[in-house]
């Protein structure tokens, strides 16, 4: 059984200006009694956020630039610490 996020898709309007650090969304998946291990999977090829591997905290990890790209679609990763193969994702 993999974990299961509340929404299969999340929208955040985010300002340019946004500190480095700042928090963008917490992503929160279940499975019963076991621990969740998160990970970007694809879209953050500029290393413009970062994601907490065991809260689902994801921040700016760098300044945003919107001429350079103004939407970012990011695959984020759900898994047990038990279960290797068995995964969610949602972006």
């Amino acid at each position: 059984m993999s974990p299961n996020f509340q929404k299969q898709h999340y929208k955040v309007s985010l300002a340019e200006d946004l500190p480095v650090g700042s928090k963008v969304i917490a992503l929160q998946a279940h499975l019963e009694n076991k621990p969740i291990f998160y990970s970007i999977l694809s879209g953050n090829e500029f290393g413009w956020f970062h994601i907490t591997e065991k809260t689902g905290l994801i921040t700016t990890a760098a300044e945003l630039d919107y001429e350079f790209q103004s939407e970012h679609i990011l695959i984020i990763s759900a898994k047990s610490a038990a279960l290797t193969e068995d995964f969610s994702t949602t972006k």
